[in-house]
């Protein structure tokens, strides 16, 4: 989950509704990028496809066009 709100009863809100892994605005996109593969990790019991990571600041991955 993603949330601008840190606050205790924020945390203690989202962990009722079953969320185990949150990050709070700002963020970093390696952050992301870290969690993302972790969670695909732990649920898949390996990393996710190299071809599925996309990194924002590598001109080679920026869309035709774009």
């Amino acid at each position: 989950m993603l949330t601008a709100e840190a606050g205790r009863e924020n945390v203690l809100r989202i962990a009722k509704m079953g969320v185990r892994d949150y990050l709070v605005k700002p963020f970093k996109e390696d952050q992301i990028v870290d969690r993302v593969c972790g969670s695909w990790t732990s649920r898949v019991g390996a990393g996710p496809p190299a071809k599925a990571i996309r990194r924002f600041d590598d001109p080679a991955e920026d869309p035709p066009g774009g």
